[in-house]
């Protein structure tokens, strides 16, 4: 329904209003009313400001009271504010979109117009500047911008310390994507020194075209090159010192950056992408996770997003286990997409890791844990998880996690798993802490206890979570495990921040997201209580003479070994 046909009272309103500011101000003549070919109301007027006449409309939106009316020139050409959004545009006002409330009305717009224009018009051939209060997003900056320059914090301060006239060289990447054609400086070459920029992933490597850069500093009173034509655009910057054969220029200027790419018949200055002020985005404890070594078992829907979540969280080091490789069926829940197609997962989530935490190290492993794999492939695999600080199992697979109770209760390690039930009706997330929680073996049986005293088993059973049999499917989707992973995540945190104490005062919490099992609603939560961890029994010790005996029959055998463990050991 068109506004001033729907609500009457209130287009009469508006029409007494500003009628009533005509017969006060002298400096509003109104012109007559009209509607465009969109229907909307436009009023036609004049302001007199500094002894000169302008020629505006009021333009009322579709949207109207819920949005702000808008002044503009009669001219689509005219520029008559520096508080106008281009020539022809609306006047930047004091009410605009972000302060308007429908109770404000038209006349009240044309009175802020009024002081804008005799504000910067005090006087016939006397001109002044009107405060600003409008800010502009990046997104608003860069919204008409097809080609976009992105420069690090790192690669800020080194063009900070550029002296003036100074010159540099260094690389970017261009990624070609579908909106847009972004930019990425990576490398700087200072004379006898390179600078690779820590904040960019190396990985971009593999999906971007390498292009070389030249940067200058400008002195004081040189000009910004004009773009056309192209010859003159490089005689300029060539006599800035700049290398004008080169892909890019970056010309700087106190804190600011105007760069510019050169093709072979043009050249187009880019958008800079310009960071703000730091802001610390993660806690100040969770700088120690940067030392933290995770081992993820399980590279699929719920392993991706975890793992991801803890490299965003800092982490700094994984150990990615899954010999699985990802297929189309798989968009359905994973984190990847369609670039790692045919990839297997654990090596395709090693890369997507990098892409979103530069600064960690990942080492992937195509091995099934528990499954056909020779001897020493699985032997070497489970010696690296009893190195990590902390192993999680998403596979939902009962035999890699027996494998992975019997390292962690060896090698005290902490576990962490999640699982999806089927039918996305919730999941289940645990954790076993070396000497705070029972062994995994007691607490997986304290756990199927405590779900069949409530007399509502969770549907497994062995099957996958997202299978039922072949005619009814019980599928969970991506929120569904999405709700799982993260707080899953949360609690792999906790324990690599040892926190004491824990943001998870139960070990274990069966966590609904739809009516079913012991579920009747979404988002109930049930902490399961386990027992206190047995006593550990003592290790059973030798003598003193048995165990030198023992030590003296280990070093025979290496003794003896010695020829085959160095081959090319001559005799003698």
């Amino acid at each position: 329904m068109i506004w001033y046909i729907g609500d009457l009272a209130r287009h009469k309103a508006e029409r007494e209003a500003l009628e009533a500011l005509a017969g006060k101000a002298s400096w509003f003549n109104p012109a007559g009313w009209r509607v465009d070919d969109r229907l909307r109301l436009i009023l036609a007027f004049d302001i007199v400001a500094g002894g000169q006449s302008y020629a505006l409309q009021l333009r009322y939106p579709e949207s109207f009271p819920n949005s702000p009316p808008s002044v503009i020139p009669v001219d689509s050409s005219a520029l008559l504010s520096g508080h106008q959004y281009g020539p022809g545009g609306e006047l930047c006002l004091e009410i605009r979109a972000d302060n308007w409330t429908p109770d404000l009305m038209g006349y009240q717009i044309i009175e802020s117009a009024y002081r804008l224009l005799s504000g910067e018009n005090p006087a016939p051939n006397e001109r002044a500047v009107v405060p600003s209060a409008h800010e502009t997003t990046l997104g608003q900056e860069l919204r008409s911008e097809l080609r976009r320059l992105t420069i690090s914090r790192d690669g800020m301060t080194l063009l900070r310390l550029l002296p003036e006239a100074g010159t540099m060289s260094g690389k970017a990447r261009f990624l070609n994507r579908e909106d847009a054609y972004l930019y990425v400086i990576d490398t700087y070459e200072i004379p006898d020194n390179k600078f690779t920029d820590p904040a960019i992933p190396t990985v971009l490597a593999l999906e971007g075209t390498e292009l070389n850069v030249s940067f200058v500093r400008l002195t004081t009173d040189a000009v910004l090159p004009g773009l056309k034509p192209l010859d003159d655009f490089k005689s300029a910057v060539a006599g800035f010192g700049a290398d004008p054969t080169t892909d890019i220029v970056v010309l700087v200027r106190g804190e600011k950056v105007y760069p510019y790419r050169i093709f072979s018949t043009s050249v187009h200055k880019l958008g800079v992408v310009r960071l703000p002020k730091f802001k610390a985005r993660l806690g100040a404890d969770h700088g120690i996770l940067v030392t933290k070594h995770v081992a993820l078992i399980g590279c699929g829907s719920m392993g991706s997003k975890i793992a991801t979540s803890l490299a965003r969280s800092a982490v700094g080091k994984f150990l990615l286990v899954d010999d699985d490789v990802l297929t189309l069926d798989n968009f359905v829940r994973n984190d990847l997409d369609w670039r790692d197609v045919g990839l297997n997962k654990a090596d395709a989530l090693s890369t997507r890791l990098k892409l979103v935490n530069p600064a960690v190290t990942v080492r992937a492993r195509r091995v099934q844990l528990a499954g056909q794999e020779s001897a020493e492939s699985a032997d070497s695999v489970v010696v690296s998880l009893a190195e990590c600080d902390l192993i999680i199992d998403a596979t939902a697979n009962p035999a890699a996690f027996n494998v992975i109770a019997g390292i962690a209760g060896t090698a005290k390690k902490p576990v962490v798993w999640a699982e999806v039930f089927a039918g996305g009706i919730g999941g289940l997330i645990a954790r076993c802490r070396p000497g705070l929680e029972p062994p995994i073996p007691l607490m997986r049986r304290a756990i199927e206890n405590w779900f069949e005293e409530q007399g509502a088993p969770p549907v497994r059973g062995g099957r996958r979570y997202d299978q039922d049999g072949e005619e009814n499917p019980m599928v969970a989707d991506d929120a569904d495990v999405t709700a799982i992973a993260a707080p899953a995540a949360r609690m792999a945190i906790d324990c690599l921040l040892s926190r004491d104490p824990s943001f998870f005062p139960h070990s274990v919490y069966a966590i609904g997201l739809a009516p079913g099992s012991i579920f009747t609603q979404a988002f109930e939560v049930f902490p399961i209580t386990l027992g206190e961890p047995p006593r550990e029994e003592d290790q059973q010790k030798l003598s003193t003479e048995d165990a030198a005996a023992e030590i003296r029959s280990i070093l025979q055998i290496i003794t003896s070994s010695n020829g085959e463990t160095n081959p090319d050991k001559k005799d003698g």
